[in-house]
């Protein structure tokens, strides 16, 4: 995105992937990966819903919308996916006692069927959510679509077994199709989140003078949000998880995950520009797919496990890890937005 007026929507991305990359490296407290897990990925769908409602994607027919999504979703996946294989078999390879064959035929089974492997699960969950929630708003007015969404929701949630039903599973075709309808699934559930991104994207322009009710409903909003995601997690007794449609309570489920979402958009809108987080927000895609599938996390723990082995400091561990994991991110964005840039359908930044 580059209106100046939606650069905001690019602010919103870069704050969701910062908050992602810290819940999973390891150097934040449980407390916080708790919360990251109750709204981070639906946070994604709410600014696919902003980023609708501001653009051009409203006006485009179904073809062009499906087509737009599989150029700028699924062909990253595909070549993502790729890679990821590649360094788990250089993995196989170099550490032959960490990354197992059967682990990796496990990985590209996950790959085909889309169910995905690390992170990767979550881009065609994106794809069907969005893409399918903008066709259907091309038939439907926005209440009514909204309304649809929050009732197809909760039923999936409320009925959801795949997950316990394919643990343990051996790979067959049953297990093969099951995981592909999982991925449908999971994006029907995005799909609400992307109807509340776009009703957000209504409420901004009400708000947009009112910039001290703004800040002070981004806070409310956080801080209710928090609560009701911790409170949760203490009444389940389990991980809250996105990925395997693990609500706990749904009401508490659902008004934590808008709340925060939400919250932390006010407080974007708010701050309407910073360009760190606009460049790691239009980049985060990237990021989400390398942090975890290419091991930049684990070679940033494992740099900060030799540093606490010699030094055995906690805190400087933590900076070393959080160092090499910006450093070695740094490096990743700039050659994926050069040389690799067609990943994702896109000519080289430098041309």
């Amino acid at each position: 995105m580059q209106e100046s007026g939606n650069r905001y929507i690019n602010v919103y991305a870069g704050v969701g992937i910062c908050i992602l990359v810290l819940g999973y490296s390891g150097i934040m407290p449980e407390t916080f990966k708790i919360w990251v897990e109750a709204f981070v990925m639906l946070l994604f769908f709410t600014a696919a819903g902003l980023y609708g409602k501001e653009s051009e994607i409203s006006k485009l027919s179904v073809p062009e919308i499906i087509r737009k999504g599989a150029k700028e979703i699924m062909l990253p996946y595909c070549w993502m996916s790729l890679l990821a294989v590649t360094v788990r078999c250089a993995g196989m390879l170099l550490f032959p006692m960490r990354f197992t064959r059967e682990d990796t035929i496990a990985m590209i089974w996950d790959i085909l069927s889309f169910y995905g492997g690390a992170v990767l699960w979550f881009l065609p969950v994106f794809f069907v959510g969005v893409t399918v929630y903008w066709t259907i708003r091309k038939k439907l007015f926005y209440p009514i679509a909204l309304i649809l969404t929050a009732v197809l929701a909760t039923i999936i949630c409320g009925i959801n077994g795949i997950p316990v039903y394919l643990y343990g599973k051996e790979m067959s075709v049953e297990v093969f199709l099951l995981q592909c309808v999982y991925t449908v699934w999971r994006g029907c559930v995005g799909m609400f989140f992307c109807a509340v991104g776009e009703g957000l994207a209504m409420l901004l322009g009400y708000l947009a003078q009112k910039k001290m009710i703004m800040i002070l409903s981004g806070f409310a909003l956080t801080g209710f949000g928090t609560f009701l995601a911790l409170k949760n997690q203490e009444k389940a007794g389990v991980t809250i998880s996105f990925r395997y449609l693990l609500t706990g309570e749904m009401l508490f489920y659902f008004l934590a995950a808008i709340c925060l979402c939400s919250g932390l958009l006010f407080l974007c809108r708010w701050i309407h520009e910073c360009r760190p987080l606009e460049y790691l927000g239009q980049s985060s895609l990237i990021v989400l797919a390398t942090c975890l599938d290419f091991k930049v996390a684990a070679l940033a723990g494992l740099a900060g496990d030799q540093v606490f082995a010699i030094f055995d400091h906690d805190f400087l561990r933590n900076v070393v890890m959080l160092v090499v994991l910006i450093v070695v991110e740094l490096f990743l964005l700039w050659l994926f937005h050069g040389v690799l840039s067609f990943m994702y359908g896109k000519k080289p930044e430098n041309n």
